[in-house]
């Protein structure tokens, strides 16, 4: 088989990965990261806040390492910003 584009979408187990690296170094490592993801919403001012500094997107980074990061979900009515899934 012959080619000129290898695409690698198979996960953190890729066969893609091990393929061109060699089956150790593209064992999965751990990283030091505790993340926690939860449905919220805001009252209408701060909703619109939020998206007013991105569209989809908010994040923020803090000197000591941490970050917070709030995305947007659902909008199921873009007049009513309270009802905004983020």
């Amino acid at each position: 088989m012959t080619g000129s584009l290898l695409v690698g979408c198979d996960g953190s187990r890729s066969i893609t990965r091990h393929f061109l690296v060699g089956k150790e170094a593209a064992q999965p490592s751990q990283m030091d990261l505790a993340m926690f993801n939860f449905p919220c919403k805001f009252d209408a001012e701060t909703a619109k806040l939020i998206r007013k500094q991105h569209p989809i997107f908010f994040n923020s980074y803090h000197p000591k390492g941490r970050m917070l990061w709030i995305s947007v979900q659902d909008i199921p009515d873009f007049d009513k910003p309270e009802d905004w899934l983020f």
